[in-house]
């Protein structure tokens, strides 16, 4: 019988930025996943080296690490984990990212911090065509110029997306749980992301499957049970933060992504925005309710 305030349950650690969070958060709210284990999250791969160094008493429940690759061109970083006993299995998964859907994303000079509403700044994810309006004296039209100005370096969009898939796959290389051909039979009919480094719920429902059942394979579970135990409990998942950065209507259109439909609304805080709305706001620099 455990001790009070203690667990005997068996240690998953987590070596991945931010994103993980989400992640863990379902995993650990899943029933039967949060029956079984215990994660624990570092940020900083010096903190973990620095735990598997330790002489913490829960290395002995230590059974798997999970590893997120982000600089696959950087071997070194993904060589075994100092510290790390042979039994424990070593799970990896990508980096999540998508700048494909946002190609004119670019820095606004007029944003900076300004807490308590706009600790980011005001549009802290902006579009350099904006900015490029944000001067004029004329302020009708300003969504037609804003076309205008912006549809001729959307002359690329194919080739971004091959990169973007190209990408995925390199990364996926060295993964355990690749997810490059998940994006590509999805992408259109299904929000993925909503920011290019902000995943949707359906992508988090789906990868936290595929790692719980590399966690049943690990404790000798059944794999289809776990998996199904987390997308079920993915259902209705909404993914990371208030901001759902709108897609230009050409982006959407040849992309054919069947989320970004025209005149489509996307959350901006306690706001929902369409495309023509977010961008005409952003070049006058509106106030908005965070």
């Amino acid at each position: 019988m455990e001790a009070a305030g203690e667990s005997c349950r068996p240690l998953i650690l987590i070596d991945a930025n931010w994103q993980a969070k989400p992640l863990v958060a379902l995993l650990e709210t899943t029933r039967l996943i949060a029956d079984t284990v215990e994660f624990r999250h570092f940020e900083q791969r010096n903190a973990l080296t620095d735990f598997l160094r330790s002489c913490d008493a829960t290395l002995s429940q230590v059974v798997a690490v999970w590893q997120q690759v982000t600089d696959f061109w950087k071997p070194e970083l993904w060589e075994p984990l100092p510290g790390l006993q042979s039994h424990i299995a070593v799970v990896r998964f990508p980096l999540f990212e998508c700048p494909c859907f946002w190609p004119l994303a670019g820095t606004d000079p007029r944003n900076h911090r300004a807490p308590p509403f706009y600790p980011d700044g005001r549009y802290p994810f902006s579009d350099r065509i904006c900015a490029s309006l944000a001067d004029a004296d004329d302020r009708s039209g300003l969504y037609d110029r804003y076309l205008e100005g912006s549809i001729p370096e959307l002359d690329d969009l194919d080739k971004r997306l091959t990169d973007q898939i190209v990408s995925l796959a390199r990364r996926d290389e060295l993964c355990d749980v690749p997810i490059s051909l998940f994006f590509l039979n999805n992408y259109r009919k299904t929000k993925l992301f909503h920011t290019p480094s902000a995943p949707a719920g359906a992508f988090y429902g789906w990868i936290g499957a595929r790692l719980a059942e590399r966690l049943a394979v690990c404790l000798g579970h059944d794999p289809a049970l776990f998996g199904a135990a987390v997308t079920q409990h993915a259902i209705g998942l909404q993914g990371v933060g208030q901001f759902r950065y709108a897609v230009h209507p050409v982006v959407a259109e040849q992309f054919g992504l069947a989320w970004a439909a025209p005149n489509s609304a996307f959350r901006f805080g306690k706001n929902l925005w369409t495309h023509r709305d977010a961008i005409e706001r952003a070049i006058r620099w509106d106030a908005w309710t965070p």
